[in-house]
């Protein structure tokens, strides 16, 4: 990137940045871009859709199709056939799962919307969504506790207790879909 000389707005989009800077007068605004460390002073790197494709833990790069770990502010997509282990608590702004994610005795905090299309896993961990949550999969709960803070659709889904797990909705339910009852609170 030749990026010198007075007032030049300089935008990218789909790279990977490792030992590159802008200058104070002239940033570097970068869409579904990712820093790969080094210097990278004076660039905006925009929040992005990470997309987990891999079967094993969150902290793993190449599991991810970026081959970088999603921040706070980044969104992530779990495929179809893939199944993320949360392995340390973690937050992020959205999720879209047509794979599976498996949380154990971990936290996920999703700040932002939750679509499940496929599966989501929680043993003795908690899922807290402050945003809206729509469910069209499955929802399993053991011990630990989904904490919706947000709007739940789940017409289309499942909740299943398979143990003393816990649910709670502060907001408005427009449907819980088809809710086990045999264990859970």
């Amino acid at each position: 990137i030749n990026h010198t000389g007075p007032d030049i707005i300089q935008s990218v989009d789909y790279v990977r940045v490792y030992d590159v800077s802008g200058t104070p007068e002239n940033y570097i605004f970068a869409t579904n871009s990712w820093s790969l460390g080094g210097q990278t002073d004076y660039w905006s790197f925009d929040a992005m859709t990470y997309t987990f494709f891999g079967d094993g833990p969150w902290s793993i790069p190449s599991n991810w199709y970026e081959n970088a770990l999603p921040s706070i502010t980044d969104s992530l997509q779990v495929l179809s056939g893939a199944n993320l282990i949360l392995n340390g608590n973690r937050t992020i702004n959205g999720i879209l799962v047509d794979g599976i994610i498996t949380i154990g005795n971990d936290t996920l905090t999703v700040n932002g919307e939750s679509v499940i299309n496929d599966s989501i896993s929680i043993g003795a961990g908690l899922l807290t969504a402050n945003g809206v949550i729509d469910n069209n999969g499955t929802i399993a709960i053991a011990t630990g506790t989904l904490d919706a803070n947000a709007p739940f659709e789940g017409d289309a889904g499942a909740i299943t207790f398979t143990d003393d797990g816990n649910l709670s909705l502060a907001s408005t339910v427009i449907s819980l879909g088809t809710l086990s009852d045999d264990n859970g609170t």
